[in-house]
């Protein structure tokens, strides 16, 4: 059965761990035969109380007063006893994360397709919140929208207890140096982001890098501290890092002089449109262990995250190397950035 999500849990996660108050702790934990903590009347979240209130005066009985029955989340059904047997059920009950932010029972093996430690739901949240803005220059305006980003969210490879999130930004084509009517224009542009967070409270940016012709004679490629870096504050007051990206070539950079000085000096970026990134549910491509998703079709051509396939963007038919000469480089495969990032080789 569909649980009912009582209140949204995302705004919670977005602000990182919370600590556990004495509210939490009294209404999930020391339950009595009906699944309410008899001794913490008055000290529950007022939710709870609310729902319990309400379900003594109805002469519920039964775990939790009938609300796991009733496929309610509350600070009963969530805690950490897992008082209704919901978990590893084969559904996901990740909207106890709003009501018991750290303990709440373990619904990893619902919650985690990619295995990694982290709710599904949270990398997305994660990744939304701190996608990138990009500075997009005038010459971009007629396909400023080509690309179709795909993200993975993992624990910090550098270690520390932080997350790390992979930004494959996808574009459908490099259309070459502008200054020389396109020359080393190619087929797909597989530039990526990563941006690294920290904290135990609210998650902020820590560090990010950024791709400028990863690893080819042009490579402007390199970690940026947050301080080194200019944000973007969204409608809701989020603040996401902003990249500057080369004009027709989709290298990043972290302002307009570096971007002028990158790519051996033929790169050029400007400041006329700053647009989001655009990163949406069901693109979270996972990890070597788990491929959430590997290949992608759209319009009727397909790309691969995983398989070792040169990245042409959409624009060739054939998923044989061999016919995706004009496109990236067969070592410039996300699968090949995404396991230098994760083992933390970049």
């Amino acid at each position: 059965m569909k649980r009912i999500p009582v209140i949204a849990f995302l705004m919670v996660m977005l602000a990182g761990g919370c600590s556990e108050s004495a509210a939490e702790h009294d209404a999930a934990v020391s339950l009595d035969g009906a699944g309410w903590d008899a001794a913490a009347d008055g000290a529950m979240a007022p939710d709870a109380e609310a729902l319990r209130d309400a379900a003594m005066d109805a002469g519920a009985t039964g775990p939790c007063l009938g609300t796991c029955d009733a496929s309610q989340y509350n600070a009963c059904t969530c805690g950490a006893a897992d008082p209704c047997g919901w978990q590893a059920n084969g559904v996901c009950d990740d909207a106890c994360l709003a009501w018991l932010p750290s303990s709440h029972f373990d619904d990893l093996v619902d919650c985690d397709a990619d295995a990694d430690g982290l709710y599904d739901s949270v990398e997305l949240a994660l990744a939304q919140q701190f996608e990138p803005f990009l500075w997009l220059s005038a010459s971009e305006e007629g396909y400023r929208a080509d690309r179709l980003p795909h993200f993975a969210v993992e624990p910090s490879p550098s270690g520390g207890g932080g997350v790390s999130v992979f930004y494959a930004q996808s574009y459908y084509q490099d259309y070459g140096d502008p200054d020389l009517g396109g020359f080393s224009s190619h087929l797909g542009d597989s530039e990526f982001v990563v941006v690294e967070l920290v904290g135990s409270g609210p998650w902020q940016v820590d560090r990010v890098f950024l791709s400028a012709h990863y690893r080819a004679v042009t490579d402007s490629s390199g970690w940026y501290d947050v301080s080194d870096l200019q944000l973007h504050a969204d409608a809701t007051g989020l603040e996401h890092p902003i990249v500057y990206v080369s004009e027709w070539k989709h290298a990043n950079y972290r302002d307009l002089q570096s971007c002028d000085l990158g790519g051996l000096s033929m790169d050029h970026c400007e400041e006329h449109a700053l647009v989001r990134l655009g990163i949406e549910p069901g693109r979270n491509v996972g990890n070597p262990g788990a491929h959430l998703v590997d290949e992608v079709l759209h319009s009727d051509n397909a790309e691969f995250y995983w398989t070792d396939i040169r990245f042409c963007g959409w624009q060739v038919a054939s998923i044989d190397n061999g016919d995706r000469g004009s496109c990236t480089g067969v070592d410039s495969t996300y699968g090949d950035f995404m396991g230098w990032w994760l083992a933390d080789q970049l």
